[in-house]
């Protein structure tokens, strides 16, 4: 058996766990509002997660590798792709409505256009991977600058703008070698990018301590 297949499975079991380990964060939280971070991250994760979860299942030979399945599974994607779009137009364009409007609508736009009009799973793939590209670039400079700005202290961006980067790689390198049978190279990078992104979780950022002392001392000044 390829071992392609078991790289996958074990970068949906990551995919699944930042999902959860978000969506369990935002819970604990006093209050709730859809607009949070780990929410929006959390339904981007688990539509990634879902979406790949049917490419093992491809990969497996339980589901068949026809155009219609890879739509459906490309759709599932689509609804994570649009929340990170929204995400990253909540971070830079947080006070202009209408411009966050335009630019998610416009995305969503082309996306579902290219879903729907691609007639060849090769075409559909190379499109979107197109699309793809279009946010996670930004997506992976957001992270960057959060990191350099030293914000978010719960979440270590530093490792995300890294895993993200080496995801990135896996996707291009992917095209390299569609036809060389060295496909699990690329599922390889994919799971050690993952893994970074898993661990931003758990792996708090240097400043995070000075971030916390700072806020404690602001609260004893103001009493």
């Amino acid at each position: 058996m390829s071992i392609l297949p078991i790289f996958e499975f074990m970068k949906v079991i990551i995919q699944f766990g930042l999902a959860f380990t978000l969506f369990a964060r935002w819970f604990r939280a006093r209050i709730h509002f859809f607009t949070d971070i780990p929410f929006i991250f959390g339904v981007t994760m688990l539509s990634i997660a879902s979406g790949e979860l049917l490419d093992v299942l491809m990969d497996y030979g339980i589901l068949d590798k026809t155009l219609s399945l890879y739509q459906i599974r490309i759709l599932v994607l689509f609804v994570g792709a649009i929340f990170l779009v929204y995400l990253i137009c909540l971070i830079w364009l947080r006070d202009n409505i209408l411009q966050q409007c335009v630019l998610v609508g416009s995305y969503a736009t082309a996306f579902a256009t290219v879903v729907f009009v691609s007639s060849s799973i090769e075409k559909l793939l190379f499109y979107v991977s197109v699309l793809l590209a279009f946010v996670m670039i930004p997506g992976i400079i957001t992270f960057f600058m959060i990191w350099r700005l030293k914000r978010i202290p719960e979440l270590n961006s530093g490792l995300i703008f890294i895993g993200g980067v080496t995801i990135l790689i896996g996707q291009f390198a992917e095209y390299v070698l569609l036809k060389s049978g060295l496909l699990w190279i690329c599922e390889f990078v994919d799971l050690i990018g993952w893994s970074f992104m898993l661990s931003a979780l758990f792996i708090k950022p240097s400043y995070a301590l000075t971030s916390r002392m700072n806020k404690s001392n602001g609260s004893t000044s103001s009493m």
